[in-house]
């Protein structure tokens, strides 16, 4: 009825199709059963059309691109329900923001969004001491921001009081850093932290996914991103 009323006040038509479901009787019980399946032979193309996401706007103004349902297909590790993904990249609305919580969840990873900045590096450190954490995603200036952090707060602590926060960064078998490059400085500290080094990636909504990412077996002190394979999960518009 509210659509109905909102088409006349705007003098245009409106067709309403009624559709019947399950009527209530006036004991409480469905006046009918449907019998709900899954068929589980039905298989949907990888082309087809699957979520829009907005550009950044940097050259032009920002646009909508419709990505196809390859976008799920970008790889990664697959995680499992014993794995708990962090992300400080709160804009749902592009690739860094939506690939990987959304690649993670449908394996069952549990997803903790935090609205950290660079200010505020704290949160972050007092979330790795909590432990668990397997995936961290942040942006590059937040990734700065932490260690800057660490090595002005963190590292004046006691061995006893330090080891709680070295210990969670360790639990991580993933870092990502997106959009602008990591200095060669941060990299090599991440990696002494991690004991591993901190993946820097780069992608434009028109890429369809991810475009850039650095090579684990880098020097330390080198800043090198390798183009990933044409991901196809982008349609034209």
């Amino acid at each position: 009825m509210e659509a109905k009323a909102l088409a006349i006040q705007q003098s245009t038509s409106l067709g309403l199709v009624p559709i019947s479901f399950a009527a209530d009787t006036t004991d409480g019980e469905h006046a009918c059963q449907i019998d709900i399946k899954i068929n589980e032979g039905l298989t949907i193309e990888p082309t087809r059309p699957s979520l829009v996401l907005g550009t950044s706007g940097s050259t032009g103004p920002p646009k909508g691109v419709v990505l196809t349902r390859d976008f799920y297909n970008i790889p990664m590790p697959d995680g499992d329900p014993d794995d708990v993904f962090i992300t400080m990249i709160t804009a749902m609305n592009w690739v860094g923001g939506v690939w990987p919580p959304t690649k993670l969840l449908i394996n069952g990873v549990r997803i903790e969004i935090f609205d950290s900045q660079p200010s505020r590096p704290e949160v972050a450190w007092n979330r790795l001491r909590q432990g668990g954490v397997t995936f961290l995603m942040a942006h590059s200036n937040v990734w700065m921001s932490m260690m800057k952090y660490y090595i002005n707060e963190l590292s004046s602590l006691s061995p006893e009081e330090l080891e709680p926060y070295r210990h969670g960064a360790r639990d991580v078998k993933l870092a990502m850093a997106g959009a602008i490059p990591i200095f060669p400085p941060v990299l090599k500290f991440w990696r002494e932290i991690f004991g591993h080094p901190l993946m820097n990636l780069y992608s434009a909504a028109e890429m369809g996914g991810c475009g850039l990412r650095t090579a684990a077996d880098v020097e330390e002190d080198v800043e090198v991103r390798l183009p990933l394979p044409f991901n196809s999960a982008h349609k034209s518009r």
